[in-house]
């Protein structure tokens, strides 16, 4: 999935190729040119790279400043599928229960959408790495209908069973 985040390191990139590109060639001629873009690519994209960073860190803090209960809240909003796995590290780091939020990751795991099975498929390998185990043949890549047979064995959680 491509973000905006994603095109600031790309423009990033881009632009520090070309700027190094012109001003090693100026000065160094084609070999200083080159040498330039090599050097310069790294750094734009570094560079392109900071929003994101500040984005994360703001989210971060957005997220210790939440209740409990509102970080819940968004668990269950079903808007910002790609935030959950923030929310449920900010869970745990608080040292609650995320078990109860297995519900939720059966419906990414089956879903038809490819982008939040795969983001099902990590939160389940890293938070419930026991449970992730019983269905060692997932792929989150497969169709939403062979993702939805493979995680029948785990249907007792989402009705609500212990584990």
């Amino acid at each position: 999935m491509l973000t905006l985040f994603h095109l600031a390191e790309l423009v990033g990139a881009l632009l520090g190729v070309a700027i190094s590109w012109m001003i090693g060639r100026t000065e160094f001629g084609w070999v200083g040119g080159l040498g330039g873009a090599l050097l310069g690519g790294p750094l734009g994209w570094l560079g392109g790279r900071v929003p994101y960073l500040i984005a994360r860190s703001l989210l971060h803090v957005t997220l210790r400043g939440e209740t409990t209960d509102q970080l819940r809240a968004r668990l269950r909003d079903g808007v910002m599928w790609s935030l959950y796995q923030d929310v449920m590290k900010e869970l745990r780091r608080r040292g609650e229960d995320v078990r109860g939020e297995l519900p939720l990751l059966l419906t990414l795991l089956t879903s038809d959408w490819g982008a939040q099975r795969h983001r099902g498929w990590y939160m389940l390998r890293f938070f419930f790495p026991d449970l992730a185990a019983q269905i060692p043949d997932y792929d989150p890549t497969q169709t939403a209908a062979e993702c939805r047979a493979k995680t029948e064995r785990m249907r007792p959680l989402k009705n609500g069973s212990s584990c």
